[in-house]
Parts: structure tokens; sequence; C-alpha cells
């Protein structure tokens, strides 16, 4: 069954292999290792950015995050493999 959880820390290696998965499928160009750091300190820290995992069992199927941005605009991303 597929759930949809809030983010944990031990979620980090799953998060950024659907996230560089999710850059790809757009054809974004890849994040470098400091934004890819950057936003995993702004999860673990529940700070200007949030996000639930979509998980069956221990698989991560995909994220939905919420990003607050400067200035003061919000942005809603969504991705599912």
């Amino acid at each position: 069954m597929i759930e949809a959880r809030p983010y944990h820390a031990d979620d980090a290696d799953a998060f950024i292999d659907l996230y560089r998965e999710c850059l790809g499928f757009y054809r974004v160009r890849a994040a470098t290792e400091a934004r890819e750091s950057r936003i995993l300190k702004m999860l673990e820290d529940q700070r200007h950015m949030s996000c639930l995992m979509a998980v069956e069992g221990n698989i991560a199927l995909g994220f939905a995050t919420w990003v607050l941005t400067v200035p003061a605009e919000s942005d809603i991303a969504l991705y599912m493999k």
C-alpha cells in the first residue's frame, strides 16, 4: 500500500536519488553537491521547506515538496517515478 508520510532525516539518500531522477526527467541541469546539501539541511531543519515522501513499505516512490522562496513566494513540486 502506498503511503504519504513526512520526510525523516533517514530519507536523505532516497530523496536525493528521486530528486536527481526528477531533474533528469525534466532535462534540468544536475544540482551541485552544495545545492543538494542545502536542500537536505532545509528539510532536516524544517525551515523554508517541507516534504512528504510517497513510500510503499521501504521503497521510496516519490515526493511532494513545499518551498518558501524569496521574495515571499511559495511553490509546490511533485515527483513520482
